[in-house]
């Protein structure tokens, strides 16, 4: 598998904010987002090859049992539902950040729950990459998952309000760093009685030089 890096932070985004993670971040992306943030994990050769065994071993290192597998788009590796399942029986909750344009059918049932979850990050229309979107995706997610929509105008903000009615996953929506105001979007999400929607910020880009790695 070709593994970018591994480190620990706080998660710095979904449900799990603020909590201390370890996070996996595979190399290489089968899209190309306009506001991407991990440019650096898609393109280029900097990334290291290591088996599932060799992965598990460097997060057992870290003593914590929470696990972020990201990208890219970690879904692309070969060996991505063997890793996935392997840390999930060793102990690991696990969130895997995929992109929506790959079939989830095969990760999505690995421990249901509050130990496996997966949080997709649907790429609305700023992105670029709306069109390869499965929305076949979306009806496969649970409860327990969520879907995270980066908004930059009032196109995307009704996407994602088109996506409550979607999916039983939940709906967290943040803004394109520095392409709209958080506020706008709170006043989007009350002016449309978005009840179950959560807005969120990017913690890591607050606490941190918003294009500082391994934070």
């Amino acid at each position: 598998m070709k593994i970018t890096e591994i480190f620990e932070s706080i998660n710095g985004e979904s449900k799990f904010a603020g909590l201390r993670t370890v996070f996996v971040r595979a190399h290489g992306c089968n899209l190309n987002c306009s506001y991407c943030d991990s440019r650096y994990a898609c393109e280029g050769d900097a990334y290291t090859e290591m088996t599932v065994d060799e992965i598990v071993k460097e997060v057992n290192k870290y003593d914590c049992k929470r696990v972020t597998y990201t990208g890219g788009e970690p879904l692309c590796q070969p060996d991505a539902v063997d890793l996935i399942r392997k840390l999930y029986v060793t102990g690991y909750s696990i969130e895997i950040e995929t992109n929506g344009a790959v079939d989830i059918s095969e990760v999505v049932d690995i421990g249901v729950g509050e130990r496996v979850t997966v949080t997709m990050d649907w790429k609305c229309f700023t992105s670029g990459m709306r069109s390869k979107m499965l929305d076949s995706n979306l009806k496969k997610l649970h409860s327990t998952d969520v879907v995270k929509c980066v908004v930059g105008s009032k196109e995307d903000l009704d996407e994602m309000k088109r996506i409550t009615e979607e999916t039983f996953a939940r709906v967290y929506v943040s803004p394109v760093f520095g392409k709209i105001e958080p506020k706008d979007i709170v006043q989007y999400v009350l002016d449309n009685k978005l009840n179950s929607v959560r807005v969120q910020v990017q913690l890591h880009k607050i606490i941190w030089n918003p294009n500082e790695r391994g934070v």
